[in-house]
């Protein structure tokens, strides 16, 4: 996470909101129906 944050040189927190974002979209998706 660090490397990216330093890479494309946003805040954790936001990296942490997109990629629960595109988590929760996949989510919606059914993607990770393995319960």
């Amino acid at each position: 996470a660090r490397v990216l944050c330093q890479r494309f040189d946003v805040s954790p927190a936001q990296v942490e909101r997109d990629v629960l974002a595109i988590l929760a979209k996949f989510h919606e998706q059914g993607l990770f129906d393995s319960t």
